[in-house]
């Protein structure tokens, strides 16, 4: 999994638990990193089977420019994302993840029991 978030804490939080449960994990602090770090599995014939992302990130590149990034590069197209988020909740935004092919869970005092759940799913489905 590439874990992209830009709260270092949250972001541990998230890979420790991920790690309980036997999945191993990268970490970015913000989009242009999660790119950056694309393009260098890209080259070395390596990808992750997930992307757990953020959508709200300091540093220019937000959660939304990275998912719509991975839709348009034919390398990433099919590569199943899961998007956290504490704030874009609206329908008009659930729907928006739902057009780019990524799933949305809302960042809630559960959240990471959520998202366990959701990529236990998505690798039984073999959608990682």
């Amino acid at each position: 999994m590439l874990i992209v978030e830009d709260d270092l804490e949250l972001r541990r939080v998230v890979a420790y638990a991920l790690m309980d449960e036997g999945i191993s994990c990268a970490e970015t602090a913000n989009g242009q990193e999660a790119l950056e770090t694309l393009c260098q599995y890209t080259a070395e014939g390596k990808r992750p089977d997930c992307v757990v992302l953020d959508i709200v990130m300091e540093g220019g590149v937000d959660g939304w420019q990275v998912l719509e990034s991975i839709r348009s590069n034919p390398l990433w197209a099919d590569l199943p994302v899961v998007l956290l988020t504490g704030k874009a909740t609206l329908p008009a935004e659930v729907a928006r993840a739902e057009r780019l092919r990524a799933k949305h869970l809302a960042k809630t005092a559960r959240f990471v029991d959520e998202l366990i759940k959701t990529l236990k799913e998505l690798l039984a489905r073999g959608e990682t």
